[in-house]
């Protein structure tokens, strides 16, 4: 059952730029990560994953957000993710994705000028 569950890309100077609304789980992930597929081809850019009008990601979209991180890592692309949710920061606190190259910011625009 997927509930009004969007997807956006913006093509920035340095990366494209990722805004999902709606719940990642395991409804809505395989659109999510298809999509993400497509956009790894799509160029030497960086991904900024804006999840400003993400509420919920269960264990299907964080392995979905896991396969994104890991594959920008091996093209040597940057990889950041703009939240202000204290929920969704604590969920990628404890699965140690704070440990890995993924950063995290409150706005986009920080994200894209770290990149």
């Amino acid at each position: 059952m997927v509930l009004d569950f969007n997807i956006n890309i913006t093509e920035e100077k340095k990366a494209h730029t990722v805004r999902v609304a709606g719940d990642i789980d395991i409804y809505t992930s395989p659109k999510l990560k298809s999509f993400l597929k497509n956009l790894l081809g799509a160029g030497p850019k960086n991904v900024v994953l804006n999840l400003e009008n993400v509420k919920y990601i269960d264990s299907t979209g964080l392995g979905t957000i896991v396969f994104l991180s890991k594959e920008l890592y091996k093209k040597e692309r940057g990889f950041s993710i703009v939240s202000q949710s204290l929920q969704l920061k604590k969920i990628f606190e404890v699965a140690g994705l704070t440990k890995k190259n993924i950063l995290i910011f409150e706005e986009e625009s920080l994200a894209l000028a770290s990149l």
